[in-house]
């Protein structure tokens, strides 16, 4: 027999089988979602023991949780949509043997982490959010060790102290922030050697470590005050939620707060609803003929771990939209959204997919002239939209109050064929760019006289034209809509989770089980002597 074996499958299975692994960053994960929940880890076993005077969830009302829980362990809250209010309480980490912290979460300067979550302050006086940053005698002879994040109605404080004496800490601050929910993350990046605190995933405060520091252990770790010893103190006052660390030193692209909204879009009962946030869709049109247009992937709750209230139990679909039908989003206290509008010191993604049939489409965005909307007739905002007879797919911008200030970037497409696309604004290259399944096709510097501005509502199928949406109606199928708050490259896009079945298998994928991994290459191993060039699997 010949051994006509291509090679390659050794390489594809035995990488693959590296690549697909499970993401190991997220290390602990506390919802922090009403009393029973609030203490337990729903990652990795590090559930937390309440002390203090109890948690006033019910008399402060309900706090939306700004993440409806990526998280399925045993632990996940079935309460999610709720944050935690601390006022004279906290919960801790004891470790097992009883010993007041556990060396997961100490301060290695050798090692990176992120810890990152949302708050939103009630008293001006620094508190503390969380962290293990004591300063316990019988340990740390008064001086303070570990790391820790503090917060007021002011901003944040990361704090990092990594030597056996005093006056070798560091501090990063936020600066003013307005005195709502925001997300934070705060990091130690051990390979470059500096700290970083970002607030909605905009970096505030970049300071290098101290070159005294050592390996050097905090306390016990804590979320809603600080310890010394047996006493607890600096009571946290008000709301805290989604708090996880991780051992990696993440980019704002990683962070939870990134995906704003994900619109699925999987037939009649859940076409308009954010599977994420809390930005449902309302419709406006006829009736949506969705039938089972096959999704582009197989599922993306099984990737991308959306797994929110709206979550589709039928995602298998596609929408279907008949030039009579569009998607958007109506505030009820004003007629958009400022979480969608463009701000060139603001980075976004917009990705999806479709198979457009007319000349004119209109896929996604929030660009409009309508008086009503406060742009005084001038268009403004973002979109992306499909012209010329269905053949290019364009990215444009209108970022300032006054005319001859736009900017698009093309792609040449074929006419109902499905495609991913993506249009990427990079706030720190000043750089719009547009990919079409994962490639980039065009990109473009912004204009120098952009602005903040906002737009309109933002829509999926038909444009805000100033009298409604009755134009640029899309007639073709448009699925899967996810915007997020970050520069996203093609590793993050949603396109890059791996076919299976309908969709076609990965190359190496012998034993056809949507996964490639060491059965397969037992299979090549067990038919390694019958192979030749009239054995197609092994070719």
């Amino acid at each position: 027999m010949s051994k006509n074996f291509n090679v390659s499958y050794v390489c594809i299975l035995v990488c693959s089988f590296f690549i697909f692994s499970a993401d190991a960053a997220t290390v602990a994960y506390w919802e922090l979602d009403g009393a029973e929940w609030n203490g337990l880890d729903s990652v990795g076993g590090y559930n937390l023991t309440e002390v203090g005077d109890g948690v006033d969830s019910t008399s402060k009302g309900t706090i939306t949780s700004p993440d409806l829980s990526p998280w399925n362990g045993a632990n996940d809250s079935a309460t999610n949509p709720r944050a935690t209010f601390f006022t004279g309480t906290a919960y801790y980490l004891p470790n097992s043997g009883g010993a007041e912290h556990d060396a997961t979460f100490d301060l290695d300067v050798n090692k990176s982490f992120t810890v990152e979550g949302w708050f939103k302050p009630s008293s001006s006086s620094t508190k503390y959010i969380v962290g293990v940053r004591h300063a316990d005698s019988s340990m740390f002879g008064n001086a303070y060790k570990g790391w820790s994040l503090a917060g007021n109605t002011s901003g944040l404080t990361f704090y990092l102290d990594g030597a056996s004496t005093s006056g070798t800490g560091i501090s990063l601050t936020s600066g003013a922030i307005s005195n709502d929910i925001h997300h934070f993350a705060a990091v130690w990046d051990a390979q470059a050697y500096k700290a970083r605190l970002y607030v909605d995933g905009i970096l505030k405060s970049e300071v290098a470590g101290s070159t005294q520091w050592t390996l050097h252990r905090g306390g016990s770790l804590m979320i809603g005050a600080r310890k010394t010893a047996e006493t607890v103190y600096d009571y946290y006052s008000g709301a805290i939620d989604e708090i996880r660390f991780s051992d990696e030193a993440l980019a704002p692209k990683d962070f939870l707060n990134y995906t704003a909204a994900y619109w699925e879009l999987d037939g009649q009962q859940w076409q308009g609803n954010d599977a994420i946030g809390s930005y449902n869709l309302s419709k406006t049109g006829t009736a949506i003929d969705s039938g089972l247009r096959i999704d582009p992937i197989p599922n993306p709750d099984d990737y991308a771990g959306w797994h929110g209230f709206n979550s589709s139990t039928q995602n298998l679909r596609s929408t279907w939209f008949d030039g009579t039908l569009a998607y958007y989003y109506l505030n009820p206290a004003e007629t958009h959204d400022s979480t969608f509008d463009f701000d060139p010191a603001k980075s976004f993604t917009v990705e999806g997919w479709f198979s457009i049939y007319s000349s004119t489409a209109w896929i996604v965005g929030n660009r409009t002239g309508n008086i009503a909307h406060g742009v005084n007739g001038l268009w403004k905002g973002w979109s992306v939209q499909v012209q010329t007879n269905g053949t290019e797919l364009v990215f444009l911008i209108d970022g300032v109050a006054g005319t001859g200030y736009s900017k698009q970037i093309s792609a040449g497409i074929t006419p109902e064929q499905l495609v991913h696309f993506a249009a990427v604004w990079d706030a720190a290259a000043y750089q719009m760019r547009l990919y079409v399944n994962g490639e980039l096709i065009s990109s473009g510097a912004g204009d120098a006289n952009w602005t903040f501005n906002r737009g309109g509502q933002i829509s999926i199928g038909g444009r805000d034209a100033g009298t409604g949406y009755n134009d640029w109606m899309a007639s073709g199928r448009i699925d899967e809509i996810r915007y997020s708050k970050a520069v996203l490259t093609p590793d993050n896009f949603l396109n890059k989770y791996p076919p299976c079945g309908a969709w076609g298998y990965l190359k190496g994928d012998l034993n056809k089980d949507c996964s490639v991994d060491f059965l397969d290459f037992a299979f090549i191993a067990e038919n390694w002597l019958e192979c030749d060039a009239n054995v197609t699997n092994c070719n």
